[in-house]
């Protein structure tokens, strides 16, 4: 066992002894998902501060005010409205496998949220609709960098976009879009 794997099992016994104190199971959060800004040992830290059989309603409250970070800005694309169609989207789901029309529904009914992955999957459908993708991008990026984001951040976005699109054009042209 390597030393990760016991720091692991250390704090996973300190987390369930935490648990126990607090009067819960450990079986009653049978999965614990923590913001990606809190470690474990953090988390034991913050029950520690709960008094004894706080019970589950204080620990959901605990994990509820725990922070979360924001995601880059790069990763986060306003509602596009009607810029890309149901067929659009299901052209650009069919090309990796991903339930084309589920996910067309999903993607055309509001609230609209796109992810980066997903407008470069529009990109590859067709050049038509890669320039759309990059009409899109273009004004968004403008209007960001209007409300004061940073040359550094509009660069970073570019390189996180084309990594990205690369990674994503390898699988479909290998046939490993699932």
């Amino acid at each position: 066992m390597g030393e990760s794997s016991v720091v692991d099992a250390h704090l996973s016994e300190q987390l369930i002894r935490e648990l126990r104190r607090l009067g819960i199971e450990p079986q009653e959060i049978p999965v614990l998902a923590l913001p990606a800004t809190v470690t474990i040992a953090d988390f034991v830290e913050r029950l520690r501060e709960l008094p004894d059989g706080a019970g589950i309603a204080e620990v959901t409250r605990l994990i509820s005010s725990l922070p979360r970070s924001e995601p880059p800005p790069w990763a986060v694309w306003p509602d596009p409205g009607d810029r890309f169609s149901y067929a659009d989207y299901r052209a650009a789901f069919a090309l990796i496998n991903a339930a084309p029309d589920e996910l067309a529904r999903h993607y055309t009914e509001p609230p609209r949220h796109v992810s980066t992955e997903v407008l470069a999957l529009l990109s590859l459908v067709s050049p038509d609709l890669a320039e759309r993708v990059d009409a899109f991008r273009t004004e968004i990026w403008r209007e960001r960098t209007a409300m004061g984001a940073s040359p550094e951040v509009v660069e970073t976005a570019q390189i996180r976009w084309s990594e990205i699109r690369e990674k994503l054009a390898g699988a479909v042209m290998s046939g490993d879009g699932e």
